[in-house]
């Protein structure tokens, strides 16, 4: 499990390549388009 509990590990996690990588795979896998707080958005 990831440790998210803090802002310090937080901010090491998502700056982090690992993270990165991921949240691209993601974006493309999803055509860049994203739902935050049931509103759907487009990250450019």
């Amino acid at each position: 499990m990831i440790d998210v509990s803090t802002k310090k590990s937080r901010a090491i996690f998502y700056s982090s390549t690992e993270w990165k990588r991921l949240r691209q795979r993601v974006l493309e896998r999803d055509h860049y388009e994203q739902i935050a707080n049931g509103v759907e958005q487009r990250v450019d």
